[in-house]
């Protein structure tokens, strides 16, 4: 019975559906297309007509709003004819055909008066002509409206007979259904409620610790039989965890004790280990400030030899320099000794020569005496300096092969300074990276007495969980 009401709805709906379809596609669109069609014989046509005539457009717009009027007139009229027509509207349309040939006719008239922009031609057409083709036109489309109007309102007080039928049918199927559907929930309700108390009630034992009481199968097959049995080896099962755990904390208890005791020796071990790490640390770092120190001198020192070393390049270039200054200077007195000698024998020459002049040459006799006075004394003079030039460029040259001797000495302390400087730098190093191993060495340490403590606290909260979850297990009886 519910099968067929269902079918009835179905169907009602189906109709109801088919209904609103040709509501919108038979009558609805067609409605639209007519009014279309009405409004271009309206306005594209007639109004134009009218407008032309008066000089309100030009002749080319009214000849082209009146072309596109009869290409969409006709193009409508089609679209409506493919539609589906009640009887009254093929009457209407057979006689919309009549009339549609003839104000075809005039519409071409009217297109060929435009087209040669007849105004007198138009005039007439437009009282004698127009309204006479155009009017019964829309009397038959206004005709046609109106049927769609009406099979409009037919359709849909159609439709909603059906509506309402299907609606009661609908509302009968839901009632047998319910009440179908109450008397089978009940006894299956009834079947699924004991075994669901009893598990409810087993399951208040166990909440409740007891774990001993012995767990009854029927012989049923469905869900509920497998899910007491399911009931029966969760207990099984959770009698034998039970039992494992129990002993396990029991265990769990005496190692945790142990655990605490070495957690502590540990510790103070650590604790131990970190401070002979620091007494350590501390003594590098003395040494390392010992070789820092050393280093820096040695940078000094070598800095100096380095210096110094320059110092008596420039020293030995300068003796050098100054050995061939003296070379210059012995050069010459040379000239100046044979110059002094040549005035000298200028001088003697004067002499001869003014005591030959006799009376006349007395003055220049004196004048010759002094001159050659001079020269010698000039000649000793430059004797005594190019001596002393002499002693001095031997001297200068002793002194510069001294310092040619000294100079690698002093380069060879530099070089050994700086190998020195270098062995610091090694052993600074060396000791710095002792000294941070001794640093990671002594946070390890650290972290270990740290680590320690956290290890003997972490056991004795082990013991005490132990303890608690030795207590909780007890809770349950399984004996």
């Amino acid at each position: 019975i519910i099968f067929v009401l269902v079918l009835i709805s179905i169907y009602g709906t189906k109709m109801v559906n088919y209904g609103t379809y040709t509501i919108y596609h038979d009558r609805v669109l067609p409605l639209e297309g007519l009014k279309t069609i009405a409004d271009m014989y309206a306005l594209n046509i007639v109004d134009n007509c009218h407008k032309v005539r008066n000089g309100n457009i030009s002749w080319e717009k009214a000849l082209s709003d009146i072309e596109i009027a009869n290409k969409v007139i006709h193009e409508k009229w089609e679209d409506y004819l493919k539609t589906y027509l009640v009887e009254e509207e093929q009457k209407l349309v057979k006689v919309a055909k009549e009339k549609m040939i003839t104000a075809d006719k005039e519409v071409l008239n009217l297109i060929g008066i435009i087209k040669r922009k007849d105004n007198r031609a138009l005039s007439a057409f437009s009282i004698n002509t127009l309204y006479q083709v155009i009017d019964p036109i829309s009397i038959v489309f206004h005709d046609l409206v109106q049927v769609q109007l009406d099979v409009a309102k037919n359709e849909k007080l159609k439709a909603d007979s059906i509506y309402t039928n299907s609606l009661i049918f609908s509302l009968i199927a839901a009632a047998i259904g319910i009440i179908v559907s109450i008397l089978f929930s009940s006894r299956i309700i009834n079947n699924i409620t004991e075994p669901l108390l009893y598990v409810n009630n087993l399951l208040t034992e166990m909440k409740e610790g007891l774990l001993t009481k012995d767990i009854k199968i029927d012989e049923r097959k469905d869900e509920l039989g497998e899910m007491i049995y399911s009931v029966k080896e969760t207990v099984k099962k959770l009698v034998e965890i039970i039992d494992i755990v129990q002993r396990n904390s029991e265990s769990l208890v005496s190692a945790a004790s142990e655990l605490d005791a070495t957690a502590q020796n540990i510790s103070t071990i650590s604790s131990n280990q970190a401070a002979s790490v620091e007494e350590t640390s501390a003594s590098l770092e003395e040494i390392a400030a010992s070789i820092s120190n050393n280093l820096e001198n040695s940078k000094i020192t070598d800095k100096l030899a380095s210096k110094t070393a320059e110092e008596a390049k420039r020293g030995g270039e300068a003796v050098q320099k100054a050995v061939a200054a003296m070379k210059q200077i012995s050069e010459k007195i040379s000239v100046i000794e044979e110059i002094a000698s040549r005035t000298n024998l200028l001088a003697v020459n004067a002499k001869i020569e003014a005591a030959r002049a006799g009376e006349y040459g007395l003055g220049f006799t004196v004048v010759a005496s002094e001159v050659e006075d001079l020269a010698k004394k000039s000649k000793s003079d430059a004797n005594e300096i190019r001596l002393m030039a002499h002693e001095t460029m031997k001297l200068s040259e002793e002194a510069g092969t001294i310092i040619r001797e000294i100079v690698p000495q002093i380069l060879r302390t530099a070089d050994l300074v700086q190998e020195i400087t270098a062995a610091s730098e090694e052993q600074n190093s060396g000791v710095g990276q002792i000294n941070k191993a001794m640093g990671t060495l002594d946070n390890v340490a650290q972290q270990a007495a740290a680590s320690s403590e956290e290890l003997a606290a972490t056991a004795n909260e082990m013991s005490e969980q132990s303890e608690k979850l030795l207590n909780t297990i007890r809770f349950f009886r399984i004996k």
